[in-house]
């Protein structure tokens, strides 16, 4: 039943993807989970002041969401990343978001997720354009903007310039360009500074939260939610291998598409890794590539019946999370 309406693009899709967005937050809220993370980054310093951390926190969190989802949804159907046209990718990506009840609360994950979705769209747009250096300069300069969010996200230059590589041939107009978008924020950042007499301080930022970057092995998943951790890794397994099996058969463009959104879940991976893992807020940055290679499987299943069943456990696997375990 949700399989098959989440397959097509009929408008009841987009309705149900909006009540499981405000069920799942509205749950959150009731819940009492932990308010959003203190950070010493100046940009989420800055945004965080603005909402504060109560009942508007959550109804802002809820909107970035949904419009995520959307935003996700209408990328990947533009670009035809995947076999089918349909709503799966914000299913996906919205279940997985909920898969840990700390991960709703308005965090800097959350608001850099709305940024890598837009230089997704980007990258995706480099395939054989004629005029890159302005898409290019773009997603350069939103992700330094990520950056001064939530510094981690710096990791997601490796991505960028490993989807620059897949997508266009080698040119140093592309990296000096790349380079100077990256540079434009910074620059702004440290202005800012100078004008208020400080500028010694525009750096302690970066020092204090690049000193938390280390290897954590046991972040990659949250102990205490075990079962998801199984719901999650079969189903990540699965939709791998449907996305390998079709791979070969697909058009150059797909392919170069997918290996993108695979890097990106490899950096993601990596960024869990390396950050503390108690900030459980964190696991948000996976969501964009997991959701769209869980829908893979869920797009291309012979059997409807099956998919039907992993959708179930998956959604009772959020259910034991948010109701049954600590």
């Amino acid at each position: 039943m949700i399989v098959r309406i989440f397959r097509g693009q009929q408008p009841i899709g987009q309705l149900l993807l909006g009540l499981a967005v405000i069920f799942m937050w509205a749950l959150s809220y009731l819940r009492g989970t932990i308010a959003g993370p203190e950070s010493s980054m100046p940009l989420y310093n800055l945004l965080s002041s603005l909402t504060g951390q109560g009942l508007f926190a959550y109804i802002a969190g809820a909107a970035l969401t949904l419009i995520q989802a959307i935003q996700l949804n209408v990328i990947i159907n533009r670009h035809e990343v995947l076999i089918h046209r349909s709503h799966f990718p914000g299913l996906m990506f919205v279940l997985a978001t909920s898969a840990v009840p700390e991960m709703l609360v308005l965090s800097p994950a959350i608001l850099v997720n709305s940024l890598l979705i837009i230089v997704l769209d980007k990258v995706l747009r480099l395939f054989k354009n004629e005029s890159p250096l302005p898409l290019v300069f773009d997603s350069s300069l939103l992700l330094a903007l990520a950056t001064l969010l939530y510094f981690p996200a710096c990791l997601y230059l490796v991505w960028f310039l490993a989807a620059l590589l897949v997508m266009r041939p080698f040119s140093w107009r592309d990296w000096a360009t790349a380079l100077m978008g990256l540079l434009t924020p910074l620059f702004f950042h440290a202005f800012y500074y100078f004008m208020t007499g400080s500028l010694a301080g525009a750096a302690a930022p970066f020092r204090e939260q690049g000193a938390m970057l280390s290897f954590h092995p046991a972040g990659l998943w949250p102990q205490n939610y075990p079962v998801m951790a199984v719901v999650m890794g079969i189903l990540l397994a699965i939709s791998t291998l449907t996305l390998r099996s079709r791979y070969a058969r697909n058009v150059a463009r797909v392919r170069n598409f997918q290996l993108v959104i695979f890097i990106y879940a490899i950096v993601s991976l990596g960024i869990l890794i390396a950050t503390p893992a108690a900030q459980h807020f964190r696991y948000v940055l996976a969501c964009v590539p997991l959701g769209v290679i869980l829908s893979s499987y869920f797009l291309e299943a012979q059997k409807p019946w099956k998919a039907e069943i992993l959708l179930y456990l998956f959604i009772a696997g959020i259910a034991f999370d948010f109701f049954v375990a600590p």
